[in-house]
């Protein structure tokens, strides 16, 4: 069959199956080996494998990994239709394992609006304990990277969509300006998943996301990965890798494998909801302003039609009245989970403060997290249903229907570096 298979097939039949193919049967459903160590015959056995690269399972933390880890990561490098994968323990490890190995002491790396726990790593760990310089752009305006560009900036990291603002930048456009200045482009692809976006088909260099969200999709397991060149996923995963020690569970592993398996549908329905729900919400007048990238009114909507095939289940939107009404409206859904993650079954709503609390108010509404903003995550639920416990919930405020959102941020908060407040 020379014919390319289709992005479902391929999350379902994917990558290689760890079988004994001298048997004339195996099983549909993956195995999962739930071992941490895995036994040699003999001590020379151990050496061969070990002096002459085999790929053999000893460990299932080391380089050579388990069984069912390295179905996972040929599934996902089949999915991405990238050279290799190395599966991690969390969407965050799969990022500060790649930076960490990317930079060194001196370097400069530029964070587009990313995602606040990958800002925390620019601040937290490369800047202060790694010395690495930062800067954080507060712009979705890819004409604003070249100003901050140096001679020691090694790494671009863009988070597209962003969360949880969910705007869009042009990806191609800042490949072409970072690979000009040598400069190596990471994205966190968590938001569109590779069935919405392909992005390595625009020159992005690596990808780290979390495999926690739509591609597991279910909300019960954790989990990331980095997604490359064959060279540098053996590098990470001979250097860093084993001695940080963050690889994915077998159990989460095999759990991903099997939401992937619906992916392709799942994305559909959430994208399906996602913009029937944008659109009810545009068009209340208890709300200020919707941001989804399937709307017209969405800043980079043709640029989100150009890069991607569907528009992703995260949305945010502003409710008039400030964190009071909408912490009044969340509290009175009834359909929807109160929570922080996304990308699973049920739709998960959060407010503003309840993701961005390390942040002062100044630094969230600079950021763009008025008043009143709160992310949907929209689940598979019936949209219908959806709909009518948002209005049932919006009903029960009482705002003032005349209220704007203030100002965007000025110009001068282009580069930023927000508070951080951290408990002991």
């Amino acid at each position: 069959m020379n014919k390319k298979l289709g992005p479902g097939t391929t999350a379902i039949h994917g990558g290689y199956g760890p079988y004994d193919h001298a048997l004339p049967t195996e099983p549909v459903v993956e195995a999962i080996h739930q071992s941490t160590t895995f036994a040699f015959e003999t001590v020379e056995d151990h050496q061969n494998a070990i002096f002459n690269n085999l790929v053999y399972p000893l460990y299932t933390r080391a380089a050579s990994g388990n069984p069912t880890l390295r179905l996972l990561e040929s599934r996902l490098a089949a999915l991405y239709g990238a050279e290799a994968v190395l599966a991690t323990s969390s969407g965050m490890a799969a990022i500060n394992l790649t930076l960490m190995h990317l930079l060194k002491p001196g370097d400069h790396v530029i964070m587009g609006r990313c995602y606040r726990l990958t800002h925390n790593i620019a601040q937290l760990i490369l800047g202060d304990k790694m010395g690495v310089e930062y800067t954080l752009l507060n712009s979705d305006d890819i004409n604003d990277f070249p100003k901050f560009i140096n001679e020691r900036t090694r790494v671009l990291m863009l988070d597209v969509p962003n969360n949880p603002l969910i705007t869009v930048i042009d990806l191609e456009q800042a490949v072409n300006i970072a690979h000009a200045h040598g400069i190596t482009v990471i994205l966190d692809d968590t938001c569109a998943s590779p069935i919405n976006m392909q992005a390595f088909d625009m020159g992005v260099d690596i990808i780290a996301c979390s495999l926690t969200k739509y591609l597991c999709g279910h909300g019960n397991a954790v989990g990331g990965a980095i997604i490359s060149n064959a060279k540098l996923i053996k590098a990470i995963r001979s250097g860093l890798y084993p001695r940080i020690g963050c690889a994915i569970s077998p159990f989460n592993a095999w759990l991903v494998m099997q939401g992937l398996k619906t992916l392709h549908l799942r994305m559909l329905r959430h994208n399906q909801s996602a913009q029937a729900l944008a659109e009810f919400l545009e068009g209340h007048p208890k709300v200020a302003r919707v941001f989804y990238p399937g709307l017209p009114s969405h800043p980079q909507h043709e640029l989100a039609r150009r890069m991607m095939s569907g528009f992703g289940g995260m949305m945010s939107f502003v409710v008039k009245g400030g964190d009071k009404a909408a912490t009044a409206m969340t509290n009175a859904l009834k359909v929807c989970k109160i929570g922080t993650s996304f990308g699973q079954a049920e739709t998960m709503i959060e407010t503003g403060w309840m993701s961005h609390y390390e942040w002062s108010m100044e630094d969230r509404i600079s950021f763009g997290l008025y008043p009143g903003f709160v992310r949907v995550s929209t689940g598979l639920e019936d949209a219908d249903d959806l709909i009518a416990d948002f209005d049932q919930a919006l009903t029960q405020i009482e705002v003032d229907v005349n209220e704007r959102l203030p100002e965007p941020a000025s110009e001068s908060r282009l580069e930023w570096k927000p508070t951080i407040t951290t408990k002991e």
